[in-house]
């Protein structure tokens, strides 16, 4: 076997190049710098400028541990330090360094970083620990306390004369910084009188000490917590707490200021009505604030930056994925649109990241799993039961030439007058899965869970909603469909649409013969009102999703592992995970990817591969919704989805390339389609490459006086090459490419 292709071998197990594209709208902190105000978000952190113009990002892979920084401070030496929920990361002179709890941080989410004199201080989920330099934090706890400090979880610190105040799970502790923190005499609890409290941070006003979290804000006098800002109510929360020279702001539902003694007022005007207000800045001059949701719950999105100026909030949208927690995945004319869980539809143009809410024309944003793109141009999409949804953007990121209509069962109540709605022959208004072939859309519904005795089943939709010329269908028990609670539905090949049911009843194949929207033909496997379940070799009855494989055969996620379904053989299991598939996608050299509870996983042949949180940056992650999945085949990524953004994996091999610049299109490459195979990302100049087979046997030279010439038919000397994969090293003018192709006969 020649150097060349061990070289290759080698190449094709290399591990994946991982991104996570999550959002950054969230702000949990923010921090005043020479640069500018640094923005600890949901989803990594940013800088914004005195202007309100966002610069640098900080994410996570590349420099951050984890996706989700707390908090963001910079030292007086001029380190960078960002508390993540998975370490505390520091940036010095350009270099990152991670502190976990293999270098002293106990737990694992750090809360609160702050600089104290020569020492910085890291709050955490698992308590306390004191940085001065070197490589590791030394936690303080009960043991190197003797005994002085033994709370747990720690959330919030603040330094005031000399004096280190903490907020604990157990309520307020105080350190004598002047004394060793190793001695026990220099600790105090104050827990009888702040337990009860539930403040989770503190800030420092002149000589003054403020506490604060779910049950408002308090100050400490005379050894005693009174209370400042309570509103007996659940807006009692507050976020965060700031001084400035005109008093104490407090982030809460809105932005107020503290007046006098019990006294608050709004500050400024323009805040979002009705929005938590989720961190507070201030840069010497001005309140910068981060704007949540109507919420106070999740920091899924959040609503942008804003800045006082003159006495009135002026917003500022944060660059990125509109929120974290994404659902269908789909291309349409080179932009990206995903379902979402709280923004409604999502789309990515060269300008930016847009969501469509209802100001759009959206009739809601919460779940809205589907984004199909439409044979006639637009979108299909649909929200939690509010209908099937078409929205066209015309592929631009202006709004004035926008269009939507909303087809329903039954009238949407609480929409604006005029609302754009249609009655259409739907079972009801929840849609839970759509998928679109050769015109055709398929749509699964579900029984609202507050009537569950609703009508519900399978539909079809052919025709231009744009026109109004369009055909429905539908199918229920009466026509063979098995269980009217629909799950997903994927419609793959030429005539085939997967069910897979709810409530762990199996999956179900309809094969409409080419007819979609006429009953006539139909032919329903395993039979009229029948379900793949156990008995038909499922290792469970909970089915999640579906792949075509190129030889015709069906790949079925379950509850409990992959199967394969062919018309021989019917369902068989095959090697896999065990575990959930969520989702899963067949890349162009055709390997699996599932996505797992525990990990992602990869399928070839016999060989899975696993990436979990233990051997990858993949953090687990799951919900009872499905997820999803797509192939990008002119970036070589594999991509799913998940409650904390998109996953992105650039695979060896993907679209024809092993990650050196080459590739090879169409992949997978059917010579049977009369379109030979080309190559592309290669330099001026003759080229030659030498194909081989999976065990290393040469196969023969295909070669060209450049790259754009080189086309190779799929023969070898006249000799058609079998389907398989096979390896590929190309001799170029700026020296060897190697990769991997598809070819499907």
């Amino acid at each position: 076997m020649n150097a060349a292709f061990l070289a290759l071998a080698a190449l094709c197990a290399q591990v994946l190049e991982w991104d996570l594209q999550t959002s950054m709208t969230y702000v949990n902190s923010i921090y005043h710098s020479a640069e500018g105000m640094w923005c600890a978000t949901s989803g990594g952190m940013i800088l914004c400028d005195a202007d309100g113009d966002f610069g640098e990002t900080i994410t996570f892979p590349d420099e951050l541990p984890h996706f989700k920084v707390n908090d963001v401070m910079v030292d007086p030496g001029g380190r960078l330090w960002a508390a993540t929920a998975d370490g505390l990361a520091c940036r010095e002179n350009g270099e990152w360094t991670v502190y976990t709890a293999f270098e002293g941080i106990p737990g694992e989410s750090v809360w609160d970083v702050e600089a104290v004199g020569e020492w910085v201080f890291a709050a955490s989920d698992g308590g306390l620990a004191r940085w001065s330099g070197g490589t590791d934090f030394v936690p303080l706890d009960e043991s190197t306390t003797g005994g002085g400090f033994d709370a747990g979880e720690v959330t919030g610190m603040a330094e005031l004369s000399d004096t280190l105040w903490l907020a604990t799970e157990d309520g307020v502790f105080s350190l004598d910084l002047s004394a060793s923190p190793y001695d026990s005499s220099s600790w105090r609890s104050w827990s009888d009188a702040t337990h009860e409290l539930g403040m989770t941070d503190l800030v420092t006003s002149g000589d003054s000490l403020f506490g604060y979290g779910e049950n408002g804000v308090f100050k400490r006098q005379d050894n005693r917590w009174t209370t400042i800002l309570d509103y007996f109510s659940p807006d009692s929360l507050v976020f965060d707490l700031i001084d400035t020279p005109e008093g104490l702001v407090a982030a809460a539902r809105g932005v107020r200021r503290r007046v006098s003694g019990r006294q608050w007022e709004p500050l400024g005007t323009g805040f979002p009505s009705q929005t938590w207000a989720t961190a507070l800045g201030w840069d010497g001059t001005r309140v910068w604030a981060g704007v949540g949701s109507c919420d106070n719950l999740p920091d899924d999105f959040g609503r942008g930056l804003a800045v006082l100026q003159e006495g009135s909030w002026q917003v500022r949208d944060i660059p990125g994925q509109p929120s974290r927690s994404c659902y269908q995945i789909s291309m349409n004319d080179g932009i990206m649109y995903l379902g979402s869980h709280n923004r409604g539809l999502l789309a990515g143009y060269e300008e930016g990241w847009r969501s469509y809410e209802q100001p759009q024309g959206m009739p809601n944003i919460l779940r809205t799993y589907s984004a199909v793109p439409c044979e006639s141009g637009g979108m299909w999409t649909a929200s939690y039961h509010y209908g099937l949804t078409w929205y066209d953007d015309s592929g631009t990121w202006l709004l004035d030439d926008d269009s939507t209509v909303t087809f329903v069962a039954e009238s949407l109540p609480g929409v604006p007058p005029g609302f754009p709605q249609v009655l259409a022959p739907l079972f009801n208004n929840q849609v839970v899965s759509v998928s679109s072939q050769a015109g055709c859309v398929w749509i699964g519904q579900e029984a609202f869970w507050s009537s569950p005795d609703e009508p519900s089943g399978l539909v079809a939709v052919t025709g231009s909603p744009r026109t109004g010329d369009l055909d429905w269908q539908t199918w229920d028990f009466s026509d063979g469909l098995a269980v009217k609670n629909i799950r997903t539905v994927q419609a793959l090949g030429q005539d085939m649409v997967w069910i897979a049911f709810g409530s762990e009843q199996g999956c179900q194949m309809l094969d409409y013969n080419g007819t979609p929207t006429d009953k006539a033909d139909d032919t329903w496997l395993p039979g009229p009102g029948e379900a793949f379940t156990t008995a038909s070799g499922l290792p469970v009855n909970q089915v999640y999703c579906f792949a075509l494989e190129p030889s015709g055969s069906v790949l079925i996620g379950t509850g409990d592992g992959l199967c394969r379904w062919t018309r021989a053989a019917g369902i068989k299991a095959i090697a896999g995970p065990s575990d959930a598939v969520k989702a899963l996608v067949i890349d162009g050299l055709q390997r699996i990817w599932c996505l797992g509870t525990t990990a992602i996983y990869c399928v070839e042949g016999n060989l899975v591969t696993s990436f979990d949180d233990g051997n990858s940056p993949y953090y687990p992650s799951s919900r009872v919704e499905s997820e999803y999945s797509a192939w990008i085949p002119s970036q070589g990524r594999v991509l799913f989805s998940s409650p904390v953004g998109m996953w992105s994996l650039e695979v060896q091999g993907g679209g024809g390339s092993a990650g050196q610049g080459i590739g090879f299109y169409p992949q997978p490459f059917l010579p049977a389609a009369g379109e030979p195979l080309r190559m592309t990302g290669l330099e001026d100049g003759p080229v030659s490459a030498d194909f081989y087979s999976l065990d290393g046997r040469f196969l023969g030279t295909v070669g060209s006086d450049d790259p754009e010439n080189w086309e190779w038919s799929g023969d070898f000397d006249g000799s058609p090459a079998a389907t398989g994969i096979y390896l590929v090293v190309v001799d170029t003018p700026g020296g060897i490419r190697r990769a991997r192709l598809a070819v499907v006969r």
